[in-house]
């Protein structure tokens, strides 16, 4: 399906509590429903943040630290690719750098960690990662037309 429709950067600012995954959620679905994305691209861009946004609420601050931390979410589109960007201020952490997870292994056999990004990466077109001024910048892009 060919887009024509541009979107004007948005983005949403989240308490990293899991409580926020319901706000998160309305973002990227509003998003998507604005730019009429295929129900189930949506669905899959809606997982991948989700995954993201956990992992930042679940590990990228220390205890002390974490009481006042967020993580933003900016999305935008130049109605050949839809983009959202993850931006957090804590410790540092690059998850294109981490192996794929074998999926083929039994659970038993597979190593803790790493189904999260797993999920991200194969429900993007695109994953990268970059820190700036000390913030971690993960950029997720979905190709929307041909």
């Amino acid at each position: 399906m060919q887009l024509s429709m541009i979107l004007t950067a948005r983005d949403i600012t989240l308490a990293c509590n899991l409580t926020q995954v319901a706000a998160l959620h309305q973002f990227v679905m509003q998003v998507c429903n604005d730019l009429h994305i295929d129900r189930h691209v949506a669905s899959q861009l809606d997982l991948a943040l989700e995954e993201a946004v956990v992992n930042v609420i679940n590990y990228a601050y220390n205890a002390p630290d974490a009481a006042d931390a967020t993580v933003q979410v900016q999305a935008q589109c130049d109605g050949k690719a839809l983009q959202f960007t993850v931006i957090d201020s804590g410790k540092p952490f690059d998850p294109t750098l981490v192996p794929d997870t074998d999926i083929t292994l039994d659970a038993a056999s597979r190593p803790v960690g790493g189904l999260g990004i797993h999920i991200v990466r194969h429900s993007v077109d695109q994953m990268a990662y970059s820190r700036e001024n000390g913030k971690n910048v993960l950029k997720l892009t979905k190709l929307i037309a041909n």
